[in-house]
């Protein structure tokens, strides 16, 4: 009788809307020795999980000392496996930490998939809570190239893989290049103070008077500034000009948003977003000294504006310099395009992982 074949299994506190395509992709590869574990909540409330991917596998998360830590219920079963067990990487959650433990002792294989460092560096005083969690898996994945890098070099005899975060599947990614049809400024995400949307907002409205007249700004995301932007886009009378759309993540759909725009704008730290961005060929402008996600290091001076952080005047004169420059951006935009397709597609993010069970 032969041996089963191994599955992967992956424990999430929740599926965010954009991480959907990724686990369709596992899904579709691996069939039923693919199986997602998942909760419906997480840290940061105004992250909410997606119900359009099946679970298999439902638990419940408990939070203590007011959300700073998380607790899984329901995954206890899950410590004696011997299939690929693919856990997060995040020292707040308690329930990691216990089947870590359990597993090291036990000589099982764990792998942690996560940011390698704390939001606050590499040489943080909190990085030794998370150099005591790596150490404690067999195998590590990390979100971008330049953390495996960084983390080698920190632990060289670790065993570590990079899945780039990706949002497309190569066949999905496309680009436009008539000038007469991109005219627009876009922003996707989640609309809260640390993105700093309300910025971008007034930052296109200085602007405006020197932009074209077809020029318009998309919003496109939800959150507690929501209500603010709207409230200042009355109080100005631009809503001709500034349109706020509810959070989209049909790629289909987004993509004809893209594929209008001249630039995309980050004026809070950068997110996937920016590989989203890139994944239609549309340059981002950027804030430059923000706590920026690992995704920052995608972008460089080809598809890159980078400004001064929190100033509205230097926003709106980027805004400005880039529509004095759009045929040049309009030239760059299958090249911005093709590079991202090479680096953040789905497939590649999903080799790592399906390495995990040798496919």
């Amino acid at each position: 009788m032969s041996e089963r074949a191994k599955k992967l299994i992956i424990v999430q506190n929740i599926i965010p809307g954009y991480r959907v395509p990724f686990f369709e992709y596992l899904k579709e590869h691996l069939g039923d020795r693919f199986e997602l574990v998942a909760g419906d909540s997480t840290f940061e409330r105004s992250i909410k999980s997606d119900d359009s991917i099946e679970i298999d596998k439902r638990i419940i998360n408990r939070y203590l000392l007011r959300r700073k830590f998380i607790y899984n219920k329901g995954i206890s079963n899950l410590k004696n496996t011997h299939d690929s067990l693919v856990l997060e990487l995040n020292p707040r959650n308690v329930t990691v930490w216990s089947i870590l433990i359990y597993r090291k002792l036990r000589g099982l294989k764990t792998t942690l998939w996560g940011h390698a460092w704390p939001r606050s560096g590499s040489d943080s005083a909190s990085d030794k809570l998370r150099n005591a969690m790596r150490s404690l898996a067999t195998h590590i994945i990390t979100y971008t190239t330049s953390q495996k890098k960084e983390l080698q070099e920190r632990m060289p005899q670790a065993s570590i893989s990079a899945s780039s975060n990706a949002l497309m599947r190569q066949e999905e990614m496309t680009t436009s290049t008539d000038p007469a049809g991109i005219n627009n400024v876009i922003y996707v995400g989640r609309l809260v103070p640390e993105k700093k949307p309300m910025l971008l907002v007034k930052g296109f409205h200085q602007a405006i008077k020197n932009l074209p007249t077809i020029a318009k700004l998309i919003v496109i995301g939800s959150g507690p500034e929501k209500e603010l932007i709207n409230a200042y886009i009355k109080a100005h009378e631009l809503d001709k000009c500034i349109l706020v759309k509810d959070p989209i993540f049909d790629n289909s759909v987004l993509k004809e948003y893209y594929l209008e725009s001249l630039v995309s704008v980050s004026p809070g730290y950068v997110g996937l977003n920016l590989i989203q961005s890139l994944s239609f060929g549309v340059p981002m402008i950027i804030s430059k000294d923000e706590i920026h996600s690992p995704e920052i290091e995608a972008a460089n001076s080809n598809n890159s504006i980078f400004i001064k952080t929190d100033d509205v005047d230097g926003l709106a004169k980027s805004l400005i310099d880039i529509y004095h420059s759009k045929q040049y951006w309009v030239e760059q935009r299958e090249n911005i395009m093709q590079s991202c397709k090479e680096k953040y597609s789905i497939e590649r993010m999903a080799q790592p992982f399906l390495n995990l069970v040798d496919v």
